[in-house]
């Protein structure tokens, strides 16, 4: 028992590991900033960075512990994957520059490690940036994106001297920027919450591309005149333009989906619990476990890890006269399964779960909810006020239905 809790423990230590420094987030991005600095400090200004005694400390540190997460999870999860023990190795093999340096060994190593390090590092960053931009992007667009912010950082640690660098690097985060924009503007369809941070960076940058660019083609070599006369106008028209289409493909954007939502209110479904009596015989489409046979992770197969046994009890539902719907799912403590057959529920048809279902879970069921599609396709969850009866034979017993919601939805129904 304490081997096996242990091991829970440490599984659980290696993925809040794998998602705070492994995966890419604000914070690991950060950290790569910070170690590419201290890899750029280290091998240009050994004096320096031996100097500043207190920032070596934090320096150390953070990389110590990069360096043991990227071990833990290449090791244990990503084992099978050779870029992860690239990584790895590139995290070590500083230790071995930072004594080459300490001890003045030779200069061979330092040169070829400040090559190796600045290169994999910046494709690192870039590619970890270019992929946080575009989280709904596709691998082509974060490319285009990672290969200019490769060129951009280069560029800058060169100290601006090849001004080719910085013409390919704005070139291309240029095209991704307009792609966006026009994607966004005429195409997207995503209606994904932003987080403030994600809100503030997108401005900082659409901005910076907007306002940069006749600077941009002023340093890559276009006549000032030309700028002024020709370029700016014709920027200063295409932007007005871009706005006004923009506006207008807003605003019908904006009627479609008040359009849509007005449809779902059509087609909402209602449904009422029915407490039917125990010699009441009624007709009905009723499912049982056989449907969500060969689902991932079935609840309804019995398993070394599905040590507890629940039976449903008094789950019979009678729809109303207002629209007909799809059962598809249920929704077990937040985890959503799929049925493999979809039952079709006409108005005031009754429906729901015969009473001999047997549910297995390793953890207590204290949520337990209905996945509904109407005809339009929208899903929803319908959640159920339920109580646990029994010792030896654990009964869910539903004692009240709530409204039907957006699955999406945190809480459908206070009173659950």
């Amino acid at each position: 028992m304490k081997k096996e809790k242990a091991k829970k423990i440490f599984n659980s230590f290696i993925e809040a590991t794998d998602q705070t420094f492994v995966q890419a987030n604000e914070f690991s991005v950060i950290f790569y900033f910070y170690i590419a600095f201290s890899y750029i400090l280290l091998f240009t200004s050994p004096t320096l960075f031996f100097q500043l005694t207190e920032f070596r400390i934090s320096i150390e540190i953070i990389h110590g512990i990069v360096t043991a997460s990227f071990l833990l999870c290449t090791t244990f999860v990503y084992n099978k994957k050779p870029l992860y023990w690239i990584n790895t190795l590139v995290l070590i093999l500083r230790y071995v520059g930072l004594f080459d340096v300490s001890a003045q060994w030779h200069d061979v190593f330092n040169s070829l490690a400040i090559v190796l390090f600045l290169l994999y590092y910046f494709i690192v960053i870039a590619i970890l940036f270019a992929k946080r931009i575009n989280e709904e992007g596709g691998p082509l667009d974060t490319a285009l994106l990672a290969v200019g912010v490769f060129f951009i950082l280069l560029g800058t640690f060169l100290y601006f001297e090849y001004k080719w660098m910085f013409i390919i690097g704005g070139g291309c985060c240029y095209l991704y920027a307009l792609a966006r924009v026009f994607k966004n503007v005429f195409y997207g369809k995503n209606n994904k919450e932003l987080r403030l941070i994600q809100i503030i960076g997108n401005i900082i940058f659409y901005v910076t591309m907007i306002v940069g660019l006749p600077f941009f083609l002023e340093y890559a070599g276009v006549d000032s005149k030309t700028i002024q006369n020709i370029i700016v106008p014709i920027y200063a028209a295409a932007i007005g333009g871009i706005m006004t289409l923009g506006g207008v493909a807003w605003t019908i954007k904006k009627s479609d989906k008040d359009r849509k939502e007005d449809d779902k209110k059509k087609y909402r479904p209602i449904v009422n619990l029915y407490k039917a009596l125990k010699e009441e015989s009624i007709s009905g489409k009723f499912w049982d476990g056989s449907v969500f046979k060969g689902i991932t992770n079935n609840t309804f197969e019995k398993s070394e890890d599905k040590n507890m046994a629940y039976k449903l009890y008094n789950l019979i539902c009678l729809n109303t006269d207002f629209s007909q719907f799809y059962l598809s799912g249920i929704i077990i403590n937040g985890a959503l399964f799929y049925s493999n057959i979809k039952l079709y529920v006409d108005k005031n048809e009754y429906f729901g779960f015969d009473t001999d279902t047997i549910i297995y879970s390793k953890n207590e069921i204290k949520q337990f909810s209905l996945i509904i599609q109407d005809l339009l396709g929208n899903e929803y969850k319908f959640p159920t006020k339920l109580e646990v009866v029994g010792e030896d034979e654990k009964l869910i017993e539903i004692k009240d239905t709530g409204f039907a919601c957006d699955i999406n939805t945190e809480a459908c129904d206070e009173r659950f």
